[in-house]
């Protein structure tokens, strides 16, 4: 607390932006103190120029940017909830509708040693029906880098999950592997498990792991 008693000022803070002293927030306020009767007027004005006229410049640009490409008008017919659903995926294909066996062999490619007959495919299809709301997010986020699906579901997904065989060299085993996954092609690479138990572990194992990227 300072000579006169004001808690605020003891702080020795100026009206500047936070770690940011040749960044004024009113004229002169590098030797303006925020006291305790300013104190609330100083933080409205950080939050309006981390916000608002901080950011102006570049939200102008991108503003500029964007309807070289598609009007942003045109975009005032859809709500708020409507396009984030557009442009971040729809939260509701969470959704058991987007998880059955014939939804994922419509839109799930095989290859390099898999096709929708092979046997760890199907089991692989069992345990994704299984996921929990949690597990379906973090399967997502580990296949694709995003936690949800395009609007339009599976079918959206560009490129299609594809699925390939991993091949381990002897004498290790496919056991001794956890699948793998190239996120920017959506490309998830799994070992030919014995077993769906020992696939179920493996692939939870792996959705749940913060190393998910593997170069080929």
């Amino acid at each position: 607390m300072d000579e006169d008693g004001d808690p605020v000022r003891a702080m020795c803070l100026m009206y500047t932006f936070p770690g940011k002293d040749d960044w004024e927030l009113v004229p002169g306020g590098a030797s303006v103190p925020v006291t305790y009767y300013n104190a609330e007027e100083y933080v409205h004005s950080v939050v309006d120029h981390f916000f608002n006229r901080g950011v102006r410049k570049q939200m102008n640009s991108l503003l500029f940017g964007f309807n070289r490409v598609f009007s942003v008008a045109s975009l005032r017919m859809f709500t708020i909830s409507e396009l984030e659903s557009l442009f971040c995926g729809s939260s509701h294909n969470q959704s058991n509708d987007y998880w059955t066996v014939p939804v994922l062999e419509e839109n799930i490619r095989c290859d390099h040693g898999y096709s929708l007959g092979s046997r760890v495919i199907k089991d692989l299809f069992h345990v994704m029906t299984t996921f929990t709301p949690e597990q379906r997010t973090q399967f997502l986020t580990f296949v694709t880098g995003s936690p949800r699906l395009p609007i339009q579901g599976w079918k959206g997904l560009n490129p299609p999950l594809t699925v390939v065989r991993a091949n381990p060299s002897a004498p290790l085993d496919p056991s001794d592997f956890l699948p793998t996954v190239s996120t920017c092609f959506h490309y998830l690479k799994l070992p030919e498990y014995n077993s769906v138990d020992v696939l179920k572990i493996k692939l939870q194992l792996a959705i749940e792991s913060k190393s998910r990227f593997h170069l080929s």
